[in-house]
């Protein structure tokens, strides 16, 4: 018999009003503030473990297509030293798997590798044996993607978003040994990466294939009271009982499948945003996290506004990045601009140098030949005409080459001669 489930108001929560929606979530807000961690960011770690430690037979409805994987990603954002990994160990303290975290926790590596954490080849079996099925991968850096997914044919991000869904993993090598091939539905994954903002493009510039709607964003920076709470107890999560056999698909609250559908069908008849359907997705994928975390066997209505809670939370913190690395992107393409400028004027400032110089070098060779008896202004302007186009002022090449005693001038018949320098 279903217990009876609390009501939330279909309007937008209010953040203290989230937490205190459910017991499970002021033990993770309480936990997490008594040891200055983000409680978003300890929220995400937390949904991340259970989703690892609950069965990959386990899964959301085909509204759309096929049934749906409850693989989880979570990107935990924050500056250098903002506590993205204090985040992760402390929502590795506040839920207590006892015995069933059956996971293992790895860093990612390559796409190719991303099978490998599930089975492995056994030349004595003579093919691939399953060695696991669940993985908690943690990358406190998103960096380290930066290396990963630039690597020629890295196939990780495509591979990660394959997972994302639960499709089967692994490639057709021509060597057996490095077939490792995982079929669908057979594995579960959960992935938390640390994101520093002006350093999220490698998660963001891939916005085309829908990975950034893939990851739950969760800040790690929080207004923490100046007095710690005290620590609550941990969770005692255990994995609520499911009915036998090999599959369960999980049930979804009426208006959960509504607005999915909905947003489908629009997609469908050529309207709509395409990205928008990962973003349902992935709310529908924490909606079933929460209502896993709280006992439930089912999404209802309950857990599906949490979810949408929590997910304007994760678009707002997406788009703080968006806005940081938009803002860095400008300064970075200000001063380019402005080298690009400098650069140009001390091209013009050369030329116009060399110009000046080879004008002066004109004028004072011409008066030093005297070719014609004496040398007067519009003498020597006659012999440069047609030279030098750049805007030269014969009066400036004459007084400067004055000042620079290149040329002296007789003042009573204005007429110029040798200096006592050359140019």
């Amino acid at each position: 018999m279903m217990t009876a489930i609390p009501t939330v108001p279909p309007a937008p929560l209010a953040e203290l009003d989230f937490w205190q929606a459910r017991p499970e979530l002021e033990a993770i807000r309480g936990y997490a503030l008594s040891h200055r961690a983000s409680p978003w960011a300890t929220l995400g770690v937390t949904l991340a473990r259970v989703v690892a430690a609950t069965p990959p037979s386990i899964v959301l409805p085909d509204i759309i297509g096929d049934v749906a994987s409850l693989n989880l990603f979570v990107a935990i954002c924050g500056p250098s030293g903002a506590g993205k990994g204090s985040a992760e160990g402390v929502g590795r303290r506040v839920l207590d798997l006892g015995d069933i975290s059956s996971f293992a926790e790895h860093t990612p590596g390559s796409g190719q590798g991303l099978s490998h954490a599930y089975g492995h080849f056994d030349k004595r079996a003579g093919g691939v044996i399953r060695h696991a099925s669940a993985a908690y991968l943690s990358l406190p850096e998103a960096d380290h993607f930066v290396g990963l997914f630039g690597q020629t044919g890295s196939t990780l991000q495509p591979e990660l978003r394959r997972a994302f869904m639960g499709e089967a993993l692994g490639h057709l090598y021509v060597d057996p040994t490095k077939r490792i091939e995982i079929r669908a539905h057979t594995y579960r994954l959960s992935l938390v990466v640390g994101v520093q903002p002006a350093r999220a493009a490698v998660l963001l510039d891939d916005a085309d294939g829908g990975s950034p709607q893939r990851f739950l964003w969760l800040p790690a920076t929080f207004e923490h009271p100046d007095m710690r709470p005290a620590e609550p107890a941990p969770i005692n999560w255990r994995l609520p009982r499911f009915p036998a056999g090999a599959r369960y698909v999980m049930g979804l609250a009426r208006s959960a499948a509504e607005t999915i559908d909905a947003a489908h069908l629009a997609r469908a008849r050529g309207g709509g945003d395409a990205l928008d359907g990962h973003l349902l997705l992935t709310q529908e994928k924490v909606a079933a996290a929460l209502a896993l975390l709280c006992g439930e066997i089912d999404v209802h209505e309950w857990s599906w506004q949490l979810a949408e809670a929590v997910m304007d939370v994760s678009n707002e913190t997406r788009q703080m990045i968006v806005d940081t690395l938009a803002a860095g992107a400008a300064r970075t393409e200000e001063a380019r601009t402005k080298r690009r400028v400098s650069t140009e004027l001390a091209v013009e400032e050369a030329t116009a140098a060399r110009a000046f110089a080879a004008a002066q070098r004109q004028v004072v060779n011409h008066v030093l030949k005297d070719a014609c008896g004496g040398c007067k202004r519009r003498c020597i302007s006659r012999a440069i005409a047609g030279k030098y186009r750049i805007g030269l002022s014969i009066d400036e090449v004459l007084a400067d080459s004055v000042a620079r005693d290149y040329l002296s001038v007789n003042m009573t018949d204005e007429t110029y001669s040798a200096g006592k320098r050359t140019p």
